[in-house]
């Protein structure tokens, strides 16, 4: 948390490893848990959302140069509210840090591209059944779309078959992306997997925030 990647980037890894005597199946697994504040996640899932819709992987630090200043300095912005590091490279001058922030997202057009990015995705569901725990989605950004099949636990063997068969045929020079997970409920999978529904609300409320503060913070000192 205190040493964040030049890109913005924040969070910490904690990697385990699966050991029972009793349950031997995946012994020797490993599972990986993120720790990330709640901007810290906000942050992370707007970089997802906007990657998958221009088509760059701007997690990796690869893609337009605009796009990844304008995270770089929402990281250090939102760095301030939390009282943490800011993103190196960056200003550390508040004044001068949010103005280029607030420059640059008139620039890019963030709030109204962001806006748009969460409102044009349609979510298709399929096998809709109140028991369902597994859910298979396809992110199609490409097509403005992210499809969910819905699995019963029992179906274990029959979604991983499916997933496997989908993420052979996902184009990823299209930005697709598959994934497998387990949920109670739809709702808790867009809760937990913002970036898959295009969930930009939150990232769009906390830009919109933090500028205006801003603008109150120069309007106040202009009146002194």
């Amino acid at each position: 948390m205190t040493n964040p990647k030049q890109s913005g980037y924040r969070g910490v890894h904690l990697v385990y490893r699966y050991q029972s005597s009793k349950y031997t199946a995946h012994v020797g697994l490993q599972i990986e848990v993120q720790l990330r504040s709640k901007l810290q996640h906000v942050w992370a899932t707007g970089v997802e959302t906007v990657g998958a819709f221009i088509r760059s992987p701007l997690k990796s630090s690869i893609g337009p140069e605009a796009w990844l200043r304008f995270f770089a300095l929402l990281g250090s912005l939102f760095a301030m509210e939390e009282k943490s590091v800011l993103v190196p490279g960056t200003p550390e001058d508040r004044k001068e840090l949010k103005e280029e922030a607030l420059h640059l997202s008139r620039r890019i057009r963030a709030i109204e591209r962001l806006e748009h990015f969460g409102s044009i995705v349609k979510h298709l569901s399929s096998r809709r059944k109140r028991k369902h725990r597994l859910f298979l989605m396809h992110l199609k950004p490409a097509d403005n779309v992210t499809t969910i099949t819905g699995y019963p636990s029992e179906a274990m063997r029959q979604a991983t078959s499916d997933y496997l068969k989908m993420e052979k045929d996902a184009d990823s020079a299209r930005g697709e992306d598959v994934v497998l997970v387990t949920a109670d409920s739809v709702e808790a999978l867009r809760r937990a997997y913002p970036n898959y529904f295009m969930d930009t609300k939150s990232l769009v409320r906390s830009v919109i925030r933090s500028l205006k503060r801003d603008r109150a913070r120069n309007s106040a000192e202009r009146q002194r």
